[in-house]
């Protein structure tokens, strides 16, 4: 298993501070979501245009990767659906450019589960998923909100299987709010599951509040160890919600952290 980490960790860092950061701590990968002020990638210089596979080719050469664009395409939207399609697109567009392999969807807005409509969801995935298939982009569906239940998670994936559409998996999400056991949320989805979250935290006074990962109470160990049984060898990334919640640790206490105490489970 490789280990990243989201840029959500780091939302004030140049990308130039997060290309350093990832090199000199020894990281795997970065999951890109965002640069700075600017959460729309395909608008960031570094992955604009023909900027991405000339800088998604230099980070290799210093062995990085960025195997993932996690983009804020809700598949759910009924009232901006055009803006939400083209999004998606966009997205797409920018990773079939820079040679990056996923792009991240969202079926639900927030981690508690929304009323969606789950038909319309689904037509809306078939015709973004469509336009990947042609770009050679697997778009992945996030465990969040109401597809945090795995077994509903299920059933959308099992709509799409002749399509480019794979699983991400949200350790937290599928735990915090659905009290899956990471065995039982494997056995149900694990064939799909591309990439994974990692994020802790504890629910103090019925508010989830974050935590490094390790001193909150998502079993992550529990995780990674049927990630090992499963034959799991993709990235492992650290969602630290910095960008959402300004008041938690600092990138730079927490990005060294997680690399430590990731390695010595893996």
């Amino acid at each position: 298993m490789k280990l990243a980490f989201s840029t959500l960790s780091c939302p004030n860092w140049t990308f130039n501070s997060i290309k350093s950061a990832a090199i000199d701590l020894g990281y795997d990968g970065i999951e890109i979501r965002g640069i700075e002020s600017d959460l729309f990638v395909p608008n960031i210089t570094e992955f604009s245009g023909i900027n991405g596979k000339k800088t998604v080719k230099e980070l290799r050469k210093k062995g990085i990767d960025v195997p993932i664009l996690s983009s804020a395409c809700y598949l759910f939207d009924q009232n901006h659906p055009n803006m939400m399609m083209q999004e998606g697109i966009d997205y797409i567009d920018c990773a079939s450019t820079s040679n990056i392999d996923f792009v991240r969807v969202l079926c639900d807005k927030d981690p508690h589960a929304s009323d969606i409509d789950f038909e319309y969801t689904i037509m809306n995935l078939i015709n973004l998923a469509t336009y990947a298939q042609d770009m050679n982009v697997t778009l992945l569906v996030e465990t969040n909100g109401y597809f945090a239940d795995s077994k509903k998670m299920l059933k959308l994936l099992e709509r799409v299987e002749d399509l480019p559409v794979m699983a991400l998996w949200d350790i937290h999400h599928t735990w915090r709010y659905h009290k899956e056991a990471p065995v039982d949320t494997l056995k149900t989805i694990g064939e799909y599951i591309q990439f994974v979250h990692v994020k802790d935290s504890l629910n103090i006074d019925g508010k989830n509040t974050y935590k490094l990962v390790g001193e909150g109470d998502v079993p992550i160990k529990q995780a990674i160890e049927a990630l090992k049984e499963f034959g799991y060898e993709g990235y492992l990334s650290l969602e630290w919600v910095k960008r959402w919640n300004t008041n938690i640790e600092e990138p730079w206490v927490v990005l060294p952290q997680y690399l430590q105490y990731m390695k010595e489970l893996i």
